[in-house]
């Protein structure tokens, strides 16, 4: 009875710390951009989006235990890793979330951009 216990015991714990994944879809298969040194760089907009021109690089997605807050750091540091400086359209969903990686850009065709009007 003691080794049925244990062994439920070990499978529910490798359940628990083992769920957690994000993962990160690029827009374009061929291009990839250099990461940003820091997941605390990537700027998070939750229901607007930035004055700044920028270009579309991914998306990522998140699966956690209902954190959102883990969730959200994930997504940063996803994000940072493949070369973005934001996160757009953040969507909570069940067990986790997904937002758009956007980088922004100072410059397109060599001419520097001046910000969107809305």
């Amino acid at each position: 009875m003691k080794k049925i216990n244990l062994f439920f015991s070990i499978i529910l714990i490798v359940m628990f710390c083992g769920c957690a994944s994000v993962e990160f879809s690029p827009s374009e298969m061929k291009k990839t951009y250099k990461s940003r040194k820091s997941m605390d760089d990537i700027k998070v907009y939750r229901t607007k989006t930035p004055d700044k021109t920028y270009i579309e690089i991914g998306v990522v997605n998140a699966r956690t235990f209902d954190d959102m807050n883990q969730a959200v750091e994930m997504l940063r540091k996803k994000a940072a890793e493949n070369g973005g400086d934001a996160i757009i359209e953040l969507e909570p969903h069940p067990g986790g979330a997904s937002a758009t990686v956007i980088r922004f850009k100072e410059y397109i065709d060599g001419e520097k951009v001046t910000p969107r009007s809305k």
